[in-house]
């Protein structure tokens, strides 16, 4: 039974998980929408697009201002669409942008952003429980103290400080979230597109067992809403093993 304290700890962390993955989804449906907007934008200028129309008017000889200036003299209506027919070209153009960019840079910018903001949460539960055993145990020796990577320094200050009866070895959840962990650093370290740095070969490796991350034809490293989620899921039952197993 969890004291009150604990408890307290538990439930922030649970619940701010909760609103990250709810952020995850209304965001990535934002994105989606406006992409579905988009195209409908799109399909509503080809119906007002007459395929050609400009190139039959350079065939005939008008190209220049000065000649379409002169067209117009004796073809008002004609120069009027050809108009009308340049400007839905520049739209298309346009919003098939728009769409390529939601595609490429905004889902994976939100994704990728949200996926920090994850990582960021779940060490702050891991600082959060750190201070609390030390004020409650009276412990004179801080985390900070300690010396290695973020995780381990974690992980050291429970098992050897504080004297935690928990197995981090044995936790699968504990070893995907120290390889998101790797996935931060490459994200943060390299901008996650691959070079021949360590980073980048851990960040390969980990991609290649994991079928929710991948690499585009640009070499940078994709993160899905499914792999984030899956992120999400992995730490929230991380701690839900931890509050209940570590003693």
């Amino acid at each position: 039974m969890l004291n009150n304290d604990l408890k307290i700890i538990q439930d922030w962390i649970h619940y701010k998980l909760i609103h990250i993955y709810s952020l995850t989804e209304k965001l990535n449906s934002l994105i989606l929408k406006d992409m579905d907007d988009n195209k409908s934008k799109i399909n509503e200028l080809k119906n007002h697009q007459i395929p050609n129309f400009k190139e039959s008017i350079y065939e005939r000889g008008y190209k220049t201002p000065r000649e379409l200036k002169e067209l117009e003299k004796v073809e008002p209506e004609t120069v009027k669409e050809f108009n009308r027919q340049f400007w839905i070209s520049i739209k298309l153009i346009w919003e098939e942008s728009q769409i390529a960019m939601a595609e490429n840079s905004f889902l994976q910018l939100n994704n990728s952003s949200i996926f920090l903001l994850t990582i960021a949460h779940f060490e702050n539960g891991l600082r959060l429980l750190c201070e609390y055993y030390k004020k409650e145990r009276k412990i004179t020796l801080s985390w900070r103290d300690l010396k290695g990577s973020s995780l381990d320094v974690y992980k050291n200050y429970f098992i050897k400080v504080v004297g935690l009866n928990y197995n981090f070895g044995k936790s699968t959840k504990w070893s995907e979230m120290r390889e998101s962990y790797l996935i931060r650093n490459f994200l943060i370290h390299k901008g996650g597109i691959l070079d021949d740095s360590e980073q980048s070969k851990k960040a390969l490796v980990i991609a290649s067992k994991n079928k929710l991350l991948k690499f585009n034809e640009s070499y940078e490293l994709i993160i899905s809403k499914d792999y984030l989620n899956n992120v999400i899921e992995v730490a929230d039952n991380f701690y839900l093993d931890f509050f209940n197993n570590a003693k």
